[in-house]
């Protein structure tokens, strides 16, 4: 295993590790998020004009 692929094995288990003990805070933050960014975006998802 490279250290690049240790580096994002343990990102994504720290990441993971948050959503299981504590899926209420994680899970309203992405909404408070998607809310914010949503208005920043294009209707039509598209990224350039």
């Amino acid at each position: 295993m490279t250290d690049a692929q240790r580096k994002q094995l343990w990102m994504h288990q720290a990441m993971l590790t948050h959503l299981l003990t504590r899926p209420e805070e994680v899970m309203g933050l992405a909404r408070e998020n998607i809310r914010r960014w949503s208005s920043m975006h294009r209707q039509d998802g598209r990224t350039v004009e």
